[in-house]
């Protein structure tokens, strides 16, 4: 079925080229989880577009646990663990939010799988399971949904975050402090995308605020601010999750060049109002090829709502220190 057919005037654009049904509902699905949408929740009778949101996320959510393999694997489509850590991410805040049993059980079985498909030798992961060597941006994926998992309150496995924390280090031999990551381990050359990705992981991971990795990184992305000029909402995902994080000036200073670009480039006309054309935010690259106008509108509306998605790690771990 052509996925524009409910389009009106042709303005939903850009369809992207890659084809995964678990990874379009997933990506779907995680802006309204994030704005406290649930099959639960009671919406208003104002609006009648809202009151069917719960409907929708139970929708989404059923298909993903119905489709789930014997193994746990919720990936379809060629790009597996892309797809399946987006897709534990998913189940994991759904059943974080509602208690669901089912849910539970499908996102722990999820975590198992990433658990697996982990590359022992290298500890990172990438498009395979177990293929060789790992990619910080498939890594980042996964310790998303590792964290997921953990923040709902499921089992992960303390050798896997090990072999996280071993990825990391060889995937950051491009800073002078560890704060500057390459896409593959042990590459001399960073990008900055991928230090975004690297900064959230070494976050979740536990490395402190102050430390001299989290410094570098911090001070690469406040060079690399969000802009129009260079479109990029993948490495502005990862960013704002990893700046919001640290809050106070640093955080404030890239919400607000954040926040301005994601606005004024929002389609305000026509059937596809609401949503991101990726040329605007994502340029020619690989996110808006593959994954085309859901996927940018589905990070963009993430970012915007990074306020109340999350609670900032370090201040989380400032609010437990003080209760000790």
């Amino acid at each position: 079925m052509d996925p524009t057919h409910r389009c009106t005037d042709g303005s939903c654009t850009h369809v992207g080229s890659v084809t995964s049904r678990a990874a379009a509902t997933s990506f779907a699905l995680l802006p309204f989880l994030a704005a406290g949408v649930t099959p639960k929740t009671k919406m208003g009778p104002k609006d009648k577009r809202t009151a069917a949101y719960p409907a929708i996320v139970h929708s989404g959510l059923a298909w993903l646990v119905d489709h789930q393999r014997e193994d746990g694997n919720l990936a379809d489509g060629p790009h597996v663990m892309y797809t399946h850590g987006l897709a534990t991410i998913t189940l994991c805040e759904a059943y974080a939010m509602t208690g669901d049993r089912r849910l539970g059980d499908a996102a722990q079985a999820a975590t198992r799988f990433i658990e697996q498909a982990q590359n022992k030798d290298d500890g990172g992961w990438r498009y395979a399971p177990g293929a060789v060597p790992g990619d910080t941006s498939v890594v980042g994926w996964q310790v998303m949904a590792l964290k997921s998992a953990q923040l709902a309150g499921l089992m992960v496995s303390p050798e896997t975050l090990t072999g996280v924390k071993r990825y990391l280090q060889r995937a950051s031999v491009a800073g002078r402090s560890g704060g500057v990551f390459s896409y593959l381990p042990d590459e001399k050359s960073g990008r900055i995308s991928m230090t975004a990705v690297g900064m959230l992981c070494n976050q979740y991971m536990g490395l402190e605020r102050d430390d001299p990795a989290m410094i570098e990184s911090t001070n690469a992305l406040l060079q690399s601010l969000p802009s129009r000029r260079q479109p990029d909402i993948y490495y502005w995902y990862y960013a704002t999750q990893a700046m919001h994080n640290m809050s106070g000036p640093e955080w404030d200073a890239w919400n607000r060049a954040m926040r301005r670009v994601l606005i004024e480039t929002q389609t305000k006309d026509g059937c596809a109002t609401g949503s991101w054309n990726p040329e605007l935010i994502s340029g020619q690259g690989h996110v808006a090829d593959a994954g085309g106008r859901l996927m940018v509108t589905s990070l963009a509306a993430l970012s915007l709502e990074v306020y109340y998605r999350h609670l900032p790690l370090y201040k989380i771990g400032q609010a437990e220190a003080a209760q000790r």
